[in-house]
Parts: C-alpha cells; structure tokens; sequence
C-alpha cells in the first residue's frame, strides 16, 4: 500500500508561477496549507477563483490540442 503523500505529486502543472507551492511529497507541509486554507475563507476563495480561471483558459480541449501540436511541430522540425 502507497503511503498518503504518493498521491500529493501527480498534477505538477497546478503549480502555478510565483504562487506559493506545497511540497506534495511532505503530508505536514500540506496538511499545514490545508488548514491554513480551511480557517482563511478568503484565501480559499481567491485560490478558488484563480483555479476557475486557469481551468477555463488553460483546461480546454482547444487548449490541450494546441500544446500537444506545437510539442508535434517542434519535435518534428528538431528531427
């Protein structure tokens, strides 16, 4: 059985730059945030809102199709 902080890892793109990250692989460190997050309403809105954002400009299927194609059309033109 994996241990809790295996699973803290596997979506390095949220870490957004110049905004504080969580050290996935430490359960203190997120739980830490967590909990800063659950008491500071606040924070846990503008952190809500920020996500909504980057999901509807950078979750969409146009988006996904036009990263995986200019990964294509590098990797093509570098071989």
């Amino acid at each position: 059985m994996s241990s809790p902080s295996a699973h803290l890892h596997r979506a390095p793109d949220a870490v957004r730059d110049g905004e504080p990250a969580v050290d996935g692989h430490s359960v203190a460190a997120t739980a830490d945030r967590l909990i800063r997050l659950l008491s500071t309403p606040e924070l846990a809105h503008t952190m809500g809102e920020r996500g909504r954002h980057w999901v509807q400009a950078e979750g969409t299927w146009e988006h996904s199709y036009a990263t995986l194609a200019e990964l294509l059309h590098s990797a093509r033109a570098a071989g």
